[in-house]
């Protein structure tokens, strides 16, 4: 008598489930095109973008990781982009782009209990920025409570800190 193979139960992820201490799935990357996994547990201290770019980047030389993951080479939106078209991507822990953080939006406004840990890490300031520069000084920032973009470098006349929201893409 043949024997009947075992039937092997294969979770699927689904968009906000949690998948590994703070980290969460929010579907594929608008810009990258690989799973698309976001930190809701905590977000660095408040830093412009410039200060939080220096920090990302010496993190990386330093080859310190964020819990268990390297940091990435790119962590602004064009460096991103252009290493993705290349191949070159590293799937290190960075900033969201521009598009992501719309993403994440989109699961927010479905998931409450979502918004409310993001809210939770970005406790001292409901804005997040993301790696999406534009023109010769200004960034992209959302707010985590409601989705709002905004789209500049200065607030009341000082460059504004911002929390980080922090993700990466698995590596395919």
């Amino acid at each position: 008598m043949a024997e009947i193979p075992a039937q092997h139960s294969i979770h699927q992820q689904s968009v906000g489930d949690p998948v590994s201490e703070g980290w969460y799935y929010f579907g594929v990357s608008i810009d990258t095109r690989k799973k698309l996994y976001v930190f809701l547990e905590n977000a660095a201290e408040l830093m412009t973008h410039d200060v939080a770019t220096e920090v990302l980047n010496q993190k990386r030389k330093n080859n310190d990781t964020f819990h268990g993951y390297a940091y990435s080479a790119q962590q602004t939106d064009e460096q991103i982009k252009s290493a993705c078209a290349n191949g070159t991507d590293d799937d290190g822990v960075r900033r969201l782009t521009e598009n992501e953080l719309k993403q994440v939006e989109e699961v927010l406004e479905r998931n409450q209990a979502l918004r409310e840990l993001a809210l939770q890490a970005c406790k001292k300031n409901n804005w997040v920025q993301s790696a999406t520069t534009f023109g010769e000084n200004g960034v992209a920032f959302q707010n985590i409570s409601n989705g709002r973009v905004f789209r500049s470098d200065f607030c009341n006349g000082k460059a504004l800190s911002t929390s980080l929201l922090l993700c990466r893409n698995e590596p395919g």
